[in-house]
Formats: C-alpha cells, structure tokens, sequence
C-alpha cells in the first residue's frame, strides 16, 4: 500500500527541490568561471553593468536560499520537507528504506541494513531518528539565517528599519549557505530514494561560453542614451 506521507515527500524531492538545489550550483559554476575570465582581463572598461550583474547573482541566489529554508506550511521547500519529516519520522521505517534498494543481491540488501543501522536509525533503530532530521533543519535554519534577514528586510520589500542596518551579506556567506543546502539535501535525497546524489553542479552538454568570443555590439554603434 503506497504511503501518500512518503509519496508526497519522494515528488517535492524530486519536481520541486531538487531542481532549484541544482540551479543554484549551476549559477555560482558559472559566476565562478565569468569572474575567472574577466580577472585575467585588466583592459575592460568601467561599466555599470559589472554592478547590475553582480547585483541579479546575488539577489537570486540569495532567493533561492530563504525559498529552500522556508518551513511555511503552504512551501513546498528543504525546510518545510524536514520539518514534516521530523514529526512524522515514524512513517520511514527500516524495512521501507531497505526495500528500495534491489531484492535480488543479498550482499546489497546486507549493506542497505548497515547503512540504515548506521545513517538513519540513530537511537530508534526500526524507523528514522527524528533527532536527524531535525538537526538537518538546525543545519539550513543556521546556515540561511543571515541570508533571510537580508532578503527581507531589503529584497522582498524595503523595511523600514533597514535604512540604519548596513548590508553586511558577503557573496562568501551566499555560497556558504548553498554549500549547506546541497550537503542537506543529498542526504535527504538518499533518505527518501536510497539513491545517492554526487554531483550537484550540472555539466553543460555546449560551450556556453562561447557567447563571449564574439562582440556583443559593433563598435561604430551610436552609445546608448540614458
């Protein structure tokens, strides 16, 4: 009989989570090999597009974090998921996790127990820990912390109280944060699927970077006004 708790669970893993946690490692991939690429070259001009692209990384990364912590009731997020997995930690039990790996190699099936015994089971044993679950959100909370007040306070809407807070959010402690969620989430990931996810940044079957081996503009072009 199919657990509509775990079901629900597996899809928001899968069609909801899963996707952002890998854009998120996509877009700093690409921030990192940008940034490397204009380090090596001192000849470009003062622009303020080098502000308006620094500031669209960060302002969406930093979204992408406060989403991905976010353990409102109506989110579909790694927060809200770990929230509901540590209070109802009773409905992953040992033999559920160890029946989704395959039946048909004992030694597998030896090495799924040890691994539950080991990864999942804590103090419990026969079903999952929710002392785990709960310090993987004590994790995320932590991690996002300085990252959702500075989203809400200056990116959600302009508080009030902002103008005497400085902005004190370095792109270290964005990237900090993402490194958090993905370690989360390739454990939940594992927990919810008995699958493990390796690689979080995506490989990009072209070279996307190709688009800066041409010009982008003819330079006999009138400037843009202002």
């Amino acid at each position: 009989m199919v657990d509509q708790q775990l079901d629900k669970w597996q899809r928001w893993c899968e069609e909801f989570i899963k996707p952002d946690v890998i854009r998120m490692h996509m877009r700093r991939s690409m921030w990192r090999s940008v940034q490397d690429m204009l380090s090596e070259n001192d000849t470009l001009p003062t622009s303020h597009w080098w502000d308006f692209m620094s500031h669209t990384y960060s302002t969406t990364q930093a979204l992408a974090i406060r989403r991905q912590a976010d353990t409102n009731e109506q989110a579909a997020s790694l927060g809200r998921l770990l929230s509901e997995v540590e209070i109802n930690a009773h409905r992953i039990g040992a033999e559920w996790w160890v029946g989704l790996w395959p039946d048909h190699d004992e030694r597998l099936l030896i090495e799924a127990r040890r691994w539950w015994r080991d990864g999942w089971g804590g103090s419990v044993g026969d079903h999952l820990d929710p002392a785990i679950p709960a310090g993987f959100l004590q994790q995320l909370t932590d991690a996002a912390e300085h990252v959702k007040h500075y989203v809400d306070w200056h990116v959600a809407h302009l508080d009030r109280r902002a103008g005497r807070t400085a902005v004190t959010l370095t792109l270290g402690d964005l990237h900090d944060a993402i490194d958090v969620i993905g370690t989360v989430f390739q454990r939940v990931f594992n927990l919810l699927t008995a699958s493990s996810m390796i690689q979080l940044e995506p490989v990009v079957q072209y070279n996307w970077m190709a688009v800066f081996e041409q010009p982008w503009r003819n330079a006999d072009a009138n400037p843009l006004s202002a």
